[in-house]
Order: structure tokens, then C-alpha cells, then sequence
């Protein structure tokens, strides 16, 4: 719960595959058991359900929603629902259009004084590469442009730790090198077909931003969040505390 500028924040991957997969509409509700003050959920698509959905969310509180921009017609693209205990405003990221996929996986909100950015990279196959690699240095540009002030940026970024030597991975590992901190965690984050495991959920913050008591969870009360067979998806959630902190500049050296 929120004491005083401390917030507890969580980013979940719903595993709607653009309305490929069963609603699970228990999904609002172990959403809801997690307590967070700030929810991020992102591939959202629950077709005719959105309103019931995040009808549960208000319900139990959340009654400030923001979600991304619907895909233009003919195209099926996941989305992103922040769902929020306290006042929230939408911020314009300034995410392209010319490729509607990002635009509709990008969602900016500012609390407070905090500006949060809930995203997942889309999972563009091999002919697409060149859309990746855009998407990619948009982020690292968006980076750029929030590394002086309290941000963060969390979701689904389809990129472990493990591929910072690949070309997504470098473009990870240079936002990292600019100003931002990964929050460790503990286990992996994704739980796919035959045992693979991976870290691709992440909680980015900027220097003017303090994360801590982060945890990875499979399940919540009566819900199994991923990792069984009868689990709502296949992504764990990933949570943790924030707060923003004041900078001190340094000292002047007088000569």
C-alpha cells in the first residue's frame, strides 16, 4: 500500500496472444489480489471483455485506467491496461506510427511527479527485423529523453540478460549504461512450452528513483499466475516498492 511517496508497483504479461488464447476473466481478479498500488498489465486483449474487465479493477479500487491506443482497423494488436489506486495522467511518449504495434504496446502515465512507462517490445517475427530494431532505438531515445528525472519503464521487453550481446540486447544494455537500473530478481519471469525459462519482464528506473523489495510471483492467494497447466499465463508477475528520491548535485570545488 502507498505510504507517503513509496508505492508498490506491478507489471504483469496477461498472455491474451491478440485473443489467441481462452479469456481467463479470473486474471482481473488475481490482478487485484496483488495489492499493488500500480498495476501494469500488457498484452491485453480480452476482445468483448474489456469493460468487465477492468470493471472488476475499479471495483476493487483501481479507479484510475488508462490503457494504449487501439490498433486501426483490420489489425489485431496487444495492448496495455495501467490501473491505478491514485490519480493518474496520461503522457504523450511520442511513440511512432508508421508501424501500429508499438504504438499500441506503449502507454505513459505520471503519478505524482513520477512518469511511468508500461511497455512490451512486440514479438516482430524474422521478416520484421527491421521493425525490432526501430522499436528498439525508439526506447532507447524515450531513455534518454526521462534519465533526468524520477521514470521508470516496466513490462515486457521480450530481451533476457542473456542476449546483451545480440543487437536488442545491446540496445538494453546502452539505456542501462545511460542513467537507468534493472531491478534484480530473483527467477525467471517466463516459463514457456518444454521447460524454457527466461528473464524477459523487467522494472527499469532512473538514478531519481528508488526500487526495492522486489519479487517475482507464480501465484497469489488461490491463483496460479504461470508455470502449471492450468495457470492463467505464462508470465510470472514482477513487483517491487518505489519511491522517489531527491539527487544532490555535486559539490562546486572552489578554487
Amino acid at each position: 500500500m502507498m505510504n507517503g511517496n513509496r508505492m508498490r508497483i506491478a507489471t504483469w504479461n496477461i498472455n491474451h496472444r491478440v485473443g489467441r488464447t481462452t479469456f481467463r476473466p479470473e486474471a482481473a481478479h488475481a490482478a487485484c489480489a496483488l495489492d499493488a498500488d500500480l498495476i501494469c498489465l500488457n498484452e491485453f486483449y480480452p476482445k468483448s471483455e474489456e469493460e468487465s474487465f477492468r470493471g472488476v479493477l475499479f471495483e476493487s479500487g483501481y479507479c484510475h485506467q488508462r490503457i494504449s491506443p487501439a490498433a486501426p482497423c483490420g489489425v489485431h494488436a496487444n495492448r496495455v491496461l495501467i490501473a491505478s489506486r491514485k490519480p493518474i495522467e496520461q503522457v504523450d511518449l511520442q511513440v511512432p506510427t508508421h508501424e501500429p504495434h508499438l504504438r499500441t504496446n506503449v502507454l505513459g502515465v505520471r503519478t505524482d511527479e513520477i512518469t511511468i512507462v508500461g511497455m512490451r517490445v512486440p514479438a516482430y517475427d524474422r521478416l520484421e527485423v527491421a521493425h525490432l530494431l526501430a522499436a528498439w532505438e525508439w526506447a532507447s531515445d524515450l531513455a534518454a529523453r526521462l534519465c533526468e528525472q524520477p521514470a521508470v519503464i516496466l513490462g515486457d521487453l521480450n530481451v533476457s540478460l542473456k542476449s546483451l550481446g545480440y543487437q536488442k540486447g545491446r540496445h538494453l544494455q546502452a539505456i542501462l549504461a545511460n542513467g537507468w537500473t534493472r531491478v534484480a530478481t530473483v527467477g525467471a519471469t517466463y516459463h514457456g512450452h518444454n521447460g524454457v525459462r527466461s528473464e524477459i519482464d523487467h522494472v527499469l528506473v532512473t538514478r531519481q528513483c528508488r526500487a526495492t523489495h522486489p519479487v517475482v510471483l507464480t501465484t497469489i492467494g488461490e491463483f496460479s499466475l504461470c508455470g502449471q497447466a492450468n495457470s492463467i499465463s505464462d508470465h510470472a508477475v514482477l513487483m517491487c516498492d518505489l519511491e522517489s528520491v531527491p539527487v544532490l548535485s555535486s559539490p562546486e570545488v572552489s578554487e
